[in-house]
């Protein structure tokens, strides 16, 4: 039903106004779909088991912990942290922490671009073990230059 203050609008005016009217509709739906879909793909809440937690404390325990884990170990026993909050992300903020935890960043990049790529998980797993021997025999690249070739499978 039209007012008189629309009278002027001929038949496809109208008609442009009902697909828009109908594209705004299908847009909502689409924005939506697109929350619901952000909203069941973020990540579950991380919890650390005591046997993760158990899992660090040893390795920060060993002689040969790398400088910045044992950083960490003093901060814990200080009780400026706990191995909870490393473990569970809530100490990230913390330069000590970000030290210790991102030399292994490159080699998880690494390994999540592998298996992008469509690599199996015995084939990254083999370029990852192929890696760490040419990294004992010439450690110039921490691990993070991984090459899967094909004569490795």
């Amino acid at each position: 039903m039209s007012t008189p203050d629309q009278d002027w609008r001929t038949p496809e005016v109208r008609r442009a106004e009902a697909e828009l009217d109908a594209s705004m509709d299908a847009m909502e739906e689409v924005l939506r779909s697109a929350q619901e879909l952000q909203d069941s793909l973020r990540p579950a809440e991380i919890t650390a088991t005591e046997e993760d937690i158990r899992a660090i404390e040893r390795e920060a325990a060993k002689p040969d912990a790398p400088a910045e884990l044992r950083a960490l170990r003093a901060k814990v026993e200080a009780g400026d942290l706990s191995w909870r909050d490393v473990l569970e992300g809530r100490a990230y903020d913390d330069p000590e922490v970000r030290a210790a935890l991102e030399p292994n960043l490159g080699r998880m990049g690494t390994t999540y671009q592998l298996f992008q790529e469509g690599h199996t998980l015995d084939e990254v797993l083999e370029a990852h073990r192929q890696s760490q021997r040419r990294n004992n025999d010439d450690d110039d690249d921490g691990g993070e230059n991984i090459v899967l070739r094909h004569d490795s499978w």
